[in-house]
């Protein structure tokens, strides 16, 4: 998972220091200027925001997909198009940023992705001006979800740092707080959306999600082991 990697990555940093401060990578589109950026020269948060910079960068490359398509249907195709949105992601991380994901991770971020595009594209055809006012709502976002982050991060127990990613107002209010700056209104449906989405994107990264195991009988009817 994205969270051994992260883990592992703040322990190297913490120990020798060794990686690089400079990443490499597509460059994401220039962002509005809002004073109060999270803001951080911790390599363990550069490399969550790599990450978290990947997500939306391909967010918008799918949004470009769908940019002019007439038929509401069709762009609705396009943005729950899973496989092909997962072929770009994998593609991008691998060829263009320092991410390391496994098959759990690209579905992950992928679901994300379409989630994201299908709630606020939802019945709405993308036009140049509503392109861009996307491009903003996606920057809030991410911006809401390094804010979150960074005060998740300065817990040291995992039951303080679960309490704040299930927080769904408090990262709803973050989300508001860049879309006042903004100028700009969601519905309330959207809004619950966007900070569902951020919870979910905060435990992948924390490593917080339960898995379903097949248990195994602590005492074989057999008396043999259980393999």
């Amino acid at each position: 998972m994205i969270s051994k990697y992260f883990f592992l990555l703040n322990a190297i940093i913490l120990i020798g220091g060794i990686f690089k401060d400079n990443i490499s990578g597509v460059k994401a589109a220039e962002s509005p200027q809002v004073s109060g950026e999270p803001i951080s020269s911790d390599r363990y948060f550069m490399h969550f925001r790599e990450y978290c910079t990947l997500e939306f960068e391909m967010t918008v490359f799918s949004l470009d997909h769908v940019l002019g398509v007439g038929e509401i249907d069709e762009m609705k195709k396009i943005l729950s198009d899973l496989k092909s949105i997962k072929k770009e992601v994998v593609t991008s991380a691998r060829k263009y940023h320092q991410v390391v994901m496994d098959d759990e991770d690209s579905d992950n971020m992928t679901s994300r992705i379409s989630d994201r595009l299908l709630c606020l594209c939802n019945e709405i055809k993308v036009t140049d001006d509503y392109y861009a006012l996307l491009k903003n709502i996606f920057w809030a976002e991410q911006r809401s979800l390094e804010d979150a982050f960074i005060e998740i991060n300065k817990k040291e127990n995992v039951v303080d740092r679960k309490k704040l990613i299930e927080n769904i107002n408090m990262l709803k209010s973050n989300f508001k707080k860049y879309l006042d700056v903004l100028n700009i209104k969601l519905s309330e449906d959207q809004m619950h959306n966007t900070a569902m989405r951020m919870s979910k994107f905060l435990t992948d990264v924390f490593g917080l999600t339960i898995k379903i195991v097949k248990p195994i009988p602590l005492i074989p009817d057999d008396g043999n082991t259980p393999s």
